[in-house]
């Protein structure tokens, strides 16, 4: 029950910070007018394939931002309110404090993003301009069994494209999560997840580009199921290496 209760906590500090709301319309707002622009081309897009194009161009360098801000201003609010110092006084284990933490923030980080890319989704769906059916030249360059599954389900190939964004995001935030244990920053939690994405992408030999995070996010290369499996090895990976390290620190 203390557990559930931490999740909650999480949940309930994060959404009311009026900074994620922002971002939120933000991003919705951004990704809105990358959908619009397609409006004006000769031959535009079918709303679905504009959808996904906006999020491919977005999201890979939007998402290291939200979560970074996300778990480091989570652990601000924890040194400014003593919050972590009340609950491990209280009988609560580091590990299970973590696991709470990071199961707060990786669903209200996605919740978030959920918010976004459906008002994004709503909006592509009832905008003027776009082509009102889906064209077989459209993402004709990717997987064929994942093409083929587009042609015969565009909105719910886009649904699991989106679910692969967020399946990233709760990968970053406990990536960051895990960076908190060895530098308890909040302000170099914060900026480093971007940085090292940056970085990844100007320093990773074009040999190795299939293993960058910002090609896993897009449609050129692999396939549906890959993008999962990569984002969610990652993050069960992030979240077992942070559960030991902090209960190294408890045992120590």
């Amino acid at each position: 029950m203390v557990v559930i209760h931490m999740v909650a906590e999480e949940l309930r500090r994060l959404l009311s910070r009026r900074r994620f709301w922002i971002l939120a319309a933000a991003l919705a707002a951004i990704l809105v007018y990358i959908i619009s622009l397609n409006t004006t081309r000769v031959h535009p897009g079918s709303a679905p394939a504009d959808f996904m194009i906006a999020l491919m161009a977005n999201l890979p360098w939007e998402l290291p931002i939200i979560t970074g801000l996300a778990v480091g201003d989570s652990f601000a609010i924890d040194r400014h309110t003593s919050w972590a110092t009340f609950v491990l006084t209280r009988g609560l284990t580091r590990r299970r404090y973590i696991v709470a933490k990071g199961i707060g923030m990786a669903i209200a980080i996605c919740l978030l993003l959920t918010m976004s890319l459906a008002v994004a989704a709503v909006a592509a769906a009832h905008m003027k301009g776009l082509a009102p059916t889906v064209s077989t030249s459209e993402f004709a360059n990717i997987n064929p069994a994942d093409h083929a599954s587009y042609l015969a389900h565009p909105w719910w190939f886009a649904a699991q494209f989106a679910g692969v964004d967020l399946l990233a995001a709760a990968a970053y935030s406990t990536t960051a999560l895990l960076l908190a244990v060895w530098v308890p920053i909040p302000f170099v939690v914060s900026i480093v997840p971007a940085l090292a994405i940056f970085v990844a992408m100007v320093t990773i030999p074009e040999s190795a580009q299939q293993w960058n995070p910002s090609r896993i996010l897009a449609l050129e290369r692999g396939t549906m199921s890959g993008r999962f499996m990569y984002f969610l090895i990652w993050l069960l990976v992030a979240a077992t290496v942070a559960i030991i390290a902090y209960g190294k620190q408890e045992d120590a």
